[in-house]
C-alpha cells in the first residue's frame, strides 16, 4: 500500500508542476503581447500600413502581420502580403 501511495504522490507532483509551467507560459506570452513593436511600412502612393512585429521579404513579396483589432494584450492580426514594389524603401 505504501507504493501507491507515493505513486500517486509523485503524479500529483507531476500534475502540479505541468500546471504551473503552463501557467508561466501564458504569462510570459501575455507580457510578449504587449511588448510588441510596431513598425510602419511606407508604400509608393504615400500611405503607410502597421506591421505588428516584423515583416519578411520574400522574393517580390512582403509579408506581415496587419493589427486589425482586439486589444494591446489580445491584438486581432491579419497576415498581409503586398508586392516589394509598392513599398517605399528609401523612406
Amino acid at each position: 500500500m505504501p507504493r501507491m501511495a507515493e505513486r500517486g504522490l509523485r503524479i500529483a507532483a507531476r500534475r502540479t508542476l505541468t500546471i504551473l509551467a503552463l501557467l508561466v507560459a501564458a504569462s510570459a506570452a501575455a507580457a510578449g503581447a504587449s511588448d510588441a513593436t510596431l513598425l510602419r511600412l511606407f508604400l509608393t502612393d504615400g500611405t503607410a500600413l502597421v506591421s505588428y512585429g516584423e515583416f519578411a521579404r520574400l522574393e517580390d513579396r512582403v509579408v506581415f502581420s496587419m493589427p486589425i483589432g482586439g486589444t494591446s494584450e489580445d491584438p486581432r492580426l491579419q497576415v498581409v502580403t503586398i508586392p516589394t514594389r509598392a513599398v517605399d524603401w528609401d523612406r
